[in-house]
């Protein structure tokens, strides 16, 4: 899953992701977390960027990033609370439903708690697809 503050940063790392072999992409836009199992699955979805791209395919969920623009490709963990405002942020919710609202907070609660989550600065180059890898378990 990632977090996007800046659409071409999105565009640049699935361009470099697209070119490597035996790797399946879900979606350029909006993904869907099953947090009801172990390990938590990630779903693609029918809504699509700017890249056009959607996969009905799942798989665990390894790893979070939250994606920065940077001079070279640098990881560092992101814990606890400011895990789960940056994850919350970039969540659709249905504000018109509290109790709604209530399970989000506890899915995203779960993500934080289980699954390693990173602030990733990279530049646009081939080398970030490595550091990613290294840190997908």
């Amino acid at each position: 899953m990632r977090s996007v503050p800046v659409a071409a940063a999105t565009a640049a790392l699935l361009s470099l992701w697209a070119a490597t072999a035996g790797v399946s992409m879900l979606s350029d836009e909006r993904v869907v977390l099953r947090t009801d199992r172990t390990p938590i699955v990630v779903y693609g979805t029918p809504w699509q960027g700017d890249a056009h791209l959607a996969s009905p395919a799942s798989g665990p969920l390894a790893a979070v990033f939250f994606l920065n623009r940077g001079a070279a490709p640098r990881v560092a963990p992101v814990r606890g609370s400011q895990a789960a405002a940056r994850l919350f942020s970039c969540a659709f919710l249905p504000f018109h439903d509290a109790g709604a609202v209530g399970r989000t907070m506890t899915a995203v609660e779960q993500v934080i708690g289980g699954t390693p989550c990173y602030d990733l600065w990279f530049a646009p180059d081939r080398s970030v697809v490595d550091v990613v890898a290294r840190h997908m378990g």
